[in-house]
């Protein structure tokens, strides 16, 4: 960067923590823990934001309210919105359907009232410079990867086309143990006064399947379908496009 840019700073204190070119510019690196922390962005404007890891985040409040702030300080400037992601997360629902993949995968989405955006693929072999310079990176991600899926996700970038919809199950069965886990101690207390339902189970599509994660008492209701994906798992749960 300094050799492209003669003059160009990196100023590293916490307070400042941006990249400075002599022409004025600045490339902000800020942290942002979810969508309650807009309000340190309210009013700001960007005429660039950029986004790591997009499926990282479970939900689209955050990245849809810092829309707001993406406007021009001069006429003329364009404003854009860029993001990096691999497929899998906890994000992998919504990044989906918002980019309509992957019927959509290269194309721009143009719809009235929105915004316009396009999805543009990218695989691990387009960086040539990381393999040359570390050959075993791909057996590192695979010993790093949770399960055979997530390797895939990150080794091939392709998973929203290999799977329905969510392939990151083990995300949404552990939202759902949590969940769980934050309503046991009131779940006790409601037992013993005698108003705790007895048994639990898990509904999809009007079907009732019974999932015995503990035997509490809660019923745990999920209007979502369900598909069998052979051995990478015995349910997953997907969202309609």
């Amino acid at each position: 960067m300094y050799r492209l840019y003669p003059g160009f700073r990196f100023l590293k204190s916490k307070a400042d923590y941006s990249a400075v070119w002599p022409t004025g510019e600045q490339l902000l690196l800020r942290h942002m823990e979810d969508e309650r922390s807009y309000g340190e962005y309210h009013g700001h404007e960007y005429p660039w934001i950029g986004w790591e890891e997009l499926t990282q985040w479970a939900t689209d409040k955050a990245y849809k309210m810092m829309f707001s702030c993406c406007r021009p300080p001069k006429p003329g400037v364009p404003c854009r919105v860029r993001s990096t992601t691999n497929p899998y997360g906890p994000g992998h629902n919504w990044v989906k359907r918002r980019f309509e993949l992957p019927q959509m995968r290269g194309r721009v989405i143009r719809k009235p009232g929105e915004p316009a955006r396009v999805a543009i693929h990218g695989t691990l072999s387009e960086n040539f410079l990381l393999l040359h310079e570390q050959p075993d990176y791909p057996m590192l991600v695979r010993e790093a990867a949770a399960n055979p899926a997530q390797a895939k996700a990150w080794l091939d970038s392709d998973e929203m086309k290999n799977f329905e919809d969510l392939s990151a199950v083990g995300t949404q069965l552990k939202e759902l143990e949590d969940a769980h886990n934050k309503t046991v101690e009131t779940v006790r207390k409601l037992q013993k006064t005698g108003l705790a339902p007895n048994g639990r189970s898990f509904e999809v599509l009007g079907f009732k399947e019974i999932m015995d994660l503990r035997k509490v008492g809660l019923v745990f209701r999920h209007r979502e379908q369900a598909r069998t994906f052979g051995a990478m798992c015995t349910k997953s749960i997907f969202g309609h496009l």
